[in-house]
């Protein structure tokens, strides 16, 4: 995340062990960010920052599908 240390962790689905799930943390001092989507070397993100914290949720799936996967993991990851 831009040189920063980092946390990730990965989930493989079954049968879909080459495309992971992965959710990434860093501290994170420039303020609160809103859940935004994006892609970045043929892998597709979603990030946002709060309370010190920014965090990327990052896979080979659909952005809206991202989306509700990182809203839906928000509140346990801020915890909330």
């Amino acid at each position: 995340m831009d040189g920063r240390p980092v946390t990730q962790l990965l989930y493989a689905a079954p049968g879909q062990a080459q495309h992971p799930l992965g959710i990434c943390m860093t501290a994170w001092s420039a303020g609160d960010r809103a859940l935004s989507t994006g892609r970045r070397s043929g892998v597709d993100l979603a990030l946002w920052a709060r309370a010190g914290y920014a965090y990327v949720l990052v896979g080979w799936i659909d952005q809206a599908r991202l989306r509700r996967m990182a809203s839906a993991l928000r509140p346990t990851l801020e915890g909330a």
